[in-house]
């Protein structure tokens, strides 16, 4: 019996990244996500990479890839530190979050023919 495929529909403007899946897994979500957020409002067309300590480089490759490309645009870039609490003990952690911002870029149409979503 075939498996079928499910469709992603984001339902927020924000992308996870994670030291585990390969930037290019994040560079087809930013993808999807900008062509998703294309038919809502003028105002919603954007997609952010959230990056938490080790993940923020693959964030930082994710959006400069991208922008190389001309799929995307960097426009903002912010980052904060944050306080966490380590597992095995009771003392905290400063770590690193960044946020990209990026909006479609140039070449956007054409690297993404082929990708659909879902309608909602």
């Amino acid at each position: 019996m075939a498996e079928e495929k499910r469709r992603i529909v984001p339902d927020s403007h924000e992308i996870r990244i994670s030291a585990v899946k390969p930037p290019h897994a994040y560079m087809f979500l930013a993808k999807l996500f900008l062509v998703h957020f294309e038919k809502k409002a003028e105002g919603e067309r954007f997609v952010e990479l959230h990056a938490l300590g080790e993940s923020t480089k693959i964030a930082v490759r994710v959006a400069e890839n991208l922008q190389r490309q001309g799929a995307a645009i960097i426009k903002k870039i912010q980052i904060e530190s944050l306080e966490t609490k380590a597992e095995d003990e009771d003392r905290t952690m400063r770590r690193a979050k960044m946020i990209v911002t990026l909006v479609k870029g140039p070449n956007f149409a054409e690297l993404t023919k082929g990708i659909e979503t879902r309608p909602e």
